[in-house]
């Protein structure tokens, strides 16, 4: 049998703070898929926060062309209409500072106004 040795205190190695992490990249949104989704045909008539939720991860944020200018849609809520049954977009002019909003029914017509905003590498057709 061996003699026990004495344990030896150990130096503490010194640690510096890590490097504050870089500012991360902006998130890149996936291809905009220019048709009506099985989901999203349910999803536009059901009043419901999880309806509202998908549609925002859909159309939050995106931008197209009117007849009256360009327009950004709202990331943070849409509009319930209760005499059409179903969810409208907020969208807001681009170059406007005040918070004015404009509803656009989702349907095909909003899907090819954001269609040909993007680049076709950006859109994803059926």
């Amino acid at each position: 049998r061996r003699p026990a040795k004495e344990a030896t205190p150990r130096k503490k190695a010194k640690v510096e703070a890590p490097p504050p992490p870089a500012a991360a990249p902006a998130k890149k949104k996936p291809p905009f898929r220019a048709f009506e989704e099985r989901w999203e045909r349910r999803a536009t008539h059901k009043r419901s926060a999880a309806a509202e939720k998908q549609l925002l991860a859909k159309y939050g944020g995106r931008e197209f062309r009117d007849d009256d200018g360009a327009y950004i849609i709202s990331t943070e809520n849409l509009e319930w209409s209760a005499e059409e049954g179903e969810w409208t977009v907020l969208a807001q002019k681009k170059r406007k500072k005040k918070e004015e909003y404009e509803g656009y029914v989702v349907n095909a017509q909003l899907r090819r106004m954001i269609a040909r905003s993007l680049p076709a590498r950006d859109v994803q057709r059926k």
